[in-house]
């Protein structure tokens, strides 16, 4: 049973790793048969060869086609399909294979079967994948965004996904060209520019003009909460002991039309015109209109 688990990962390892790379089946598997010629890519041995060649490929580095699949088309072959039912007769796990190899679409889809002689039966995986537009860059591996972005994997998501809408993978980090002017924080991701900069540590000088668009809104929205009809301040209270508190009025002065009714830890100030009268306890304030 160890060994069956163990097969079966290895597998599944080499089938996330072939759907990780867009050109796979342009650039590792098209040349090893006639155009549109129907079959699969099968890799067929001991349990410890299909761990050593799933190992290899998953630990490599290299970004093309042809130097992470080194090891694994150096060991697989290109089988037709009228041979694959032959080969597989006996094996465990074949079931539906010969659907697949005559369902698929050899001009934009390949077949790949993994076989584990294992001591007891051999058995077998089997799966089919996609092909991209040569328009598409020969790098890899592509792979699923984890943990919001701090983590990657081969795997999709495990999600109880409604419609059609899925993840799709994401293409390793591309460097930036040459001729495209990077900031200062690009490599370690300090501005030190910015935190250096006169203007950090030194308030704007503004012209007349730029004083005045400044001032007008300013007074607008001064006159506008003091002459309103109604105001709604919504203050939060910098108290510890205040806000524990709950529906106390604190004040009620009807003869300016002002109320402060705490409510939890906030207080609203109805007003008109609007007017902040002192606390108890020294009480300290933030407010907002709204």
């Amino acid at each position: 049973m160890a060994d069956l688990d163990a097969a079966e990962e290895s597998a599944k390892a080499l089938f996330e790793m072939t759907e990780a790379y867009p050109r796979f089946k342009e650039l590792g598997l098209d040349p090893l048969h006639a155009a549109d010629e129907r079959g699969a890519m099968v890799l067929r041995g001991p349990l410890k060869l299909l761990q050593t060649v799933s190992k290899l490929t998953c630990a490599g580095d290299a970004a093309d086609v042809s130097s992470r699949f080194r090891v694994l088309l150096s060991r697989a072959k290109w089988v037709k399909q009228a041979e694959v039912e032959e080969m597989l007769s006996g094996v465990v796990g074949s079931d539906g294979i010969g659907e697949r190899l005559a369902a698929y679409d050899p001009t934009r889809e390949y077949a790949a079967i993994v076989i584990a002689e294992l001591d007891d039966l051999p058995c077998c995986w089997h799966m089919v994948g996609g092909g991209y537009p040569e328009s598409m860059v020969d790098s890899g591996p592509w792979m699923y965004v984890m943990d919001h972005g701090r983590a990657r994997s081969g795997r999709r998501p495990g999600y109880s996904y409604i419609g059609t809408l899925r993840p799709h993978r994401v293409s390793p980090r591309r460097a930036v060209p040459d001729h495209i002017f990077k900031p200062d924080y690009y490599i370690d991701g300090e501005p030190v520019a910015e935190m250096s900069a006169p203007a950090k540590s030194t308030p704007p000088i503004l012209t007349a003009a730029q004083a005045q668009k400044v001032r007008e809104p300013t007074c607008r929205t001064r006159i506008s909460v003091d002459y309103g009809i109604l105001q709604t301040v919504h203050i939060r209270v910098v108290h510890p002991r205040l806000a524990q508190c709950q529906l106390t009025f604190l004040h009620r002065r009807t003869e300016d039309d002002i109320v402060y009714v705490q409510a939890e830890s906030e207080i609203q100030c109805f007003a008109r015109p609007l007017r902040v009268w002192p606390l108890q306890d020294n009480v300290s304030l933030q407010g907002s209109c709204a």
